[in-house]
């Protein structure tokens, strides 16, 4: 039986709707709809009962609210099943990823962790095209991505047949899509616009600007730009947008890269950003965790130490990424600054636990792939052989190691920490796990597959 006083108070609900739909012509506001969520089995049977109390009276308004019900319920129904099928797709998404990584040898997952360029996959310079030369190195290394920079640019259509012939070569030896990279953030910070290689490609807006404006749709706008020209090149992730908050105003290296020195306008363009690449399904990259806003030099020309502490950076620097995790980022890239004040060392934040580990994994909850920023750059060659650099990312947290000096000697040596005992293989299959989703569902969404037959 139903208890008088939640009797009462259901009529009330019922009463008080009716009481909004002659108060506002016969239109029902948030305010007074009545949730089909917080209506029980019973709760509805004794609705059925207060509407035939009101109905001699107020035929139409209870008419209008049993209808207001009616559509709630759909709509919980249509929310309840768009949750089922994206479980659905999720489950099949990880069988599709367990199958693959069972079926793949240590050797096959290690150089899946690993980011080149062309020059760097094939020890030439210059890299325009992709011939037999990078096919046999895939055969050999099949790295899980390639990272395009001024050296490999001569155009839309030679990009375009170099890159849709690696994903050929990749897909032929692995069975998954490459990802293919390109740091294309805005302003004079790009490879492909305002270059002269691309005169169709106009220059893009200077990140800084659009920050001040405080228009969240002209980033996005933005995003939607690049992500159209970099789609149809063949490049399916953007080293962009920068999220770093310029903490300080003196650093010119950020200047106009950034959004701002308000963590909460960072996010927001960032965030918006990010879903104009991905409309145009190209995925973005956030750089630089944990935040170079700070730095005043570039780790390009050497060591950059950041004398932030970790409650000060999780208080502002921190905040895009914290801000976009729960958007679904596919990947985070990790800086080669150095944080003494949070890891009690020198170490680049791209090789130390304290920084992807602690604060990425843990504090921030991140699954997603974590990648180091380029272990090329004098902040890492000065300290660290690329085959150190390579290996202390990996025990570091690291689930994909970017550009390193040498692929080789960096594969052999990963390979070789694995067999070993210094890393486990375990460790190894999370970084792939992580990699494989990514690219089974990018796959499955249509994204990344050959752009012309070979």
């Amino acid at each position: 039986m139903i208890k008088s006083g939640k009797r009462r108070i259901l009529l009330a609900a019922l009463l008080s709707a009716c009481i909004g739909l002659s108060g506002c012509g016969g239109a029902v506001s948030e305010s007074t709809a009545v949730s089909s969520e917080s209506i029980d089995a019973d709760a509805k049977e004794m609705l059925q009962d207060a509407k035939e109390e009101v109905l001699a009276t107020s035929p139409e308004k209870v008419n209008k609210v049993t209808e207001l019900l009616t559509t709630s319920e759909d709509k919980k129904k249509e929310k309840d099943d768009l949750a089922e099928a994206r479980r659905q797709q999720e489950a099949a998404l990880q069988e599709q990823v367990k199958n693959k990584l069972e079926s793949m040898t240590l050797e096959d997952k290690v150089a899946q962790m690993f980011v080149v360029t062309p020059d760097g996959l094939t020890d030439m310079t210059n890299v325009l095209a992709a011939g037999p030369v990078a096919q046999r190195r895939l055969n050999q290394i099949p790295v899980g991505g390639i990272c395009v920079t001024e050296q490999n640019l001569a155009g839309a259509d030679k990009l375009k047949e170099m890159l849709n012939n690696l994903q050929i070569f990749h897909n032929e030896r692995i069975g998954v899509p490459m990802f293919t990279f390109v740091a294309e953030e805005g302003g004079a910070y790009t490879k492909i616009a305002g270059t002269s290689g691309f005169p169709e490609i106009g220059a893009l807006p200077v990140m800084s600007e659009i920050g001040a404006s405080g228009d969240a749709a002209q980033a996005k706008a933005v995003g939607q730009q690049i992500g159209t020209y970099l789609s149809e090149l063949g490049i399916n992730f953007d080293l962009a947008p920068c999220a770093d908050v310029l903490v300080d105003p003196s650093n010119t290296s950020m200047a106009q890269r950034s959004f701002g020195s308000d963590p909460a306008v960072v996010s927001e363009m960032a965030i918006s950003e990010m879903q104009g690449l991905e409309e145009q399904h190209v995925q973005a990259v956030f750089t630089h965790f944990p935040g170079m806003g700070s730095a005043a030099e570039n780790p390009e020309a050497g060591t950059v130490l950041c004398q932030r502490t970790r409650e000060e950076l999780m208080e502002n620097e921190v905040v895009p990424y914290r801000n976009a995790i729960p958007n679904g980022l596919y990947c985070i890239m990790v800086s080669n600054v150095s944080y003494p004040q949070v890891t009690g060392d020198e170490m680049p934040a791209s090789l130390s636990s304290g920084i992807i580990t602690d604060m990425l994994r843990t504090d921030l909850g991140y699954d997603g792939i974590v990648m180091t920023d380029a272990l090329n750059m004098k902040a890492v060659t000065d300290h660290y052989t690329s085959a150190e650099a390579v290996v202390m990312a990996v025990k570091a947290g690291a689930d994909m190691v970017q550009r390193p000096t040498d692929l080789s000697e960096a594969y052999q040596t990963l390979l070789k920490a694995v067999r070993n005992g210094e890393i486990e293989e375990s460790r190894i299959d999370e970084s792939v796990k992580r990699i494989l989703r990514a690219k089974y569902a990018m796959q499955n969404a249509g994204i990344s597959a050959p752009v012309m037959s070979n």
